[in-house]
């Protein structure tokens, strides 16, 4: 999931990303420092493609 979604990121939003391994199952995704999602918030992982379209909204790219 993590890597699948590291690769989507790049490709679509050309960002550059870290995979930083965890435990207890946490899953974060951040941008310039400010948390754009978090598995412990949902309890589920996120949609790729929706999370995608929210950073392009939130952050004006695309």
């Amino acid at each position: 999931m993590a890597v699948s979604l590291a690769e989507k990121l790049t490709a679509s939003l050309n960002l550059e990303t870290d995979l930083i391994k965890g435990s207890n199952g946490v899953f974060d995704v951040e941008l310039s420092g400010k948390l754009i999602y978090s598995k412990s918030d949902t309890g589920e992982f996120p949609n790729e493609d929706s999370l995608i379209q929210k950073i392009r909204s939130d952050h004006s790219m695309g």
